[in-house]
C-alpha cells in the first residue's frame, strides 16, 4: 500500500478497517489523504481561524506560510500534544484562533487562542463538538 505517513502504524489509530480495502482502495485513499492540506484557514467577521489536527508548533500563524516551515512541523502539525501537554497558553500571533482535534478530552479546552474540540465522539460515551467560529463558542 502506499502508506501517506509510512512510519505510521495505521492500526494502531484505528485504521484497521483499511486492510480489508483491495490495494486499489487503499492507493486511493492514500492518494487523497496526501492531497489534504497541512492546514486550514476560515475567514470569518473577527478575522481567520486556522484549523490544523493536532497541534501548531510557532507562537506566529505566518510561520505555516513560510519556506522555513519543515517536514518536523508538518509532522507537529498532525501528531503533537505538546502544547496542551505543557499547558502552553501564549496566544498564537497574527491569527484569531487555532482550533485543534486529536486530543481527546472530557470537553473542549482553550489555551490562549487555541481551542481543543476533540471530546471522543467516535468513542462510545463520547460526544462531538462543533465550534461556532464566529463566536468561538461550542455549538448546544
Amino acid at each position: 500500500m502506499n502508506n501517506p505517513i509510512p512510519d505510521v502504524d495505521h492500526r494502531l489509530h484505528g485504521g484497521e478497517w483499511l486492510d480489508a480495502c483491495d490495494g486499489d482502495t487503499q492507493v486511493r485513499i492514500a492518494t487523497c489523504l496526501n492531497a489534504l492540506p497541512l492546514a486550514i484557514e476560515v475567514e470569518t467577521p473577527g478575522g481567520v481561524v486556522g484549523l490544523v489536527h493536532a497541534d501548531f508548533p510557532y507562537d506566529d500563524w505566518q510561520a505555516i506560510h513560510g519556506a522555513g516551515f519543515s517536514l518536523d512541523d508538518e509532522d507537529a502539525c498532525l501528531w503533537s500534544i505538546d502544547r496542551y501537554r505543557m499547558q502552553y497558553a501564549k496566544p498564537v500571533r497574527n491569527v484569531r484562533a487555532v482550533v485543534h482535534g486529536h486530543m481527546t478530552l472530557r470537553k473542549p479546552a482553550q489555551l490562549g487562542n487555541v481551542y481543543y474540540i476533540d471530546t471522543g465522539g467516535w468513542l462510545d460515551g463520547g460526544r462531538f463538538t462543533l465550534l461556532d467560529l464566529h463566536t468561538l463558542k461550542p455549538c448546544r
